[in-house]
């Protein structure tokens, strides 16, 4: 295995640190009755946001120079997805649950591993059901992957001032893959970011989002690909996201335009 410099071992070290002292603290707000203020048992969606940050703490140490020294936008882009699938699959890799102990994996396991035995999180009875840590060692490697491809703007920006004197063809998203014509360009990132997280939140699917009056999955799937959609889907979702969270109520407003 090659190694890393040194200072890169820092970054990702650090970013472990920051994902093993957040799942520490959402499993010790479960301990204390979060899933009454979930109103479900908690689920691996939860965990998401905590790995999102984390993946993308490894790529901005282990991968963002070599993409950002790439000759064309389209290696660019193969860099950024080859860097997605290698940092995604090392993240979900999974282990095994042998009598009630975690062996291996992924850094998905290892962390929930680490994050139980820290707070002494074992079987709980709750008025939702019953549970232990093993309801979460199940790793939301499609979802991951979304939310990252979602953030390529982030370092495409970069790449793009980095080269800005080099004449270099214009951006082609890795969001959402050309389809032939301009139709299925990524045109609105922010949106399918702010989209996904709600989903994510509420542990939702593009069906459950359907299921609650929200827009139909096809539709769903043109947001979460930054894709138009028209001005009544976008009122249908944020419609079906506040009848499901009245505490957390969202308008159209409040949906980005880009």
């Amino acid at each position: 295995m090659e190694r890393l410099p040194k200072d890169v071992n820092v970054q990702i070290s650090e970013a472990r640190h920051r994902l093993v002292k957040s799942v520490i603290n959402f499993l010790r707000s479960m301990k204390k009755g979060g899933e009454s203020e979930l109103k479900r048992l908690p689920t691996p969606e939860d965990l998401l946001p905590f790995f999102e940050d984390f993946a993308w703490a490894v790529i901005q140490a282990q991968y963002r120079a070599p993409m950002l020294e790439a000759t064309s936008i389209e290696r660019f882009n193969k860099n950024f997805r080859e860097a997605i699938e290698v940092v995604v699959e090392e993240i979900c890799a999974k282990g095994t649950l042998k009598h009630s102990e975690i062996l291996g994996g992924g850094t998905w396991w290892r962390t929930i591993d680490d994050a139980r035995r820290a707070v002494d999180f074992g079987w709980w009875e709750t008025e939702y059901g019953d549970y232990g840590p093993q309801r979460l060692l199940k790793p939301r490697r499609q979802q991951l992957k979304s939310l990252l491809l979602a953030r390529v703007y982030e370092l495409q920006a970069e790449f793009w001032r980095t080269h800005s004197t080099n004449n270099l063809p214009a951006p082609i998203s890795v969001a959402a893959r050309p389809t032939g014509s301009r139709r299925g360009a990524t045109k609105f990132p922010n949106r399918a970011r702010w989209v996904q997280n709600h989903l994510t939140k509420r542990a939702w699917s593009p069906q459950t989002l359907y299921e609650n009056n929200g827009p139909d999955r096809a539709t769903t799937r043109r947001m979460l690909a930054g894709q138009n959609v028209r001005p009544m889907s976008i009122e249908k979702l944020t419609s079906a996201l506040s009848r499901a969270n009245k505490a957390a109520e969202v308008t159209p407003e409040d949906v980005p335009h880009d």
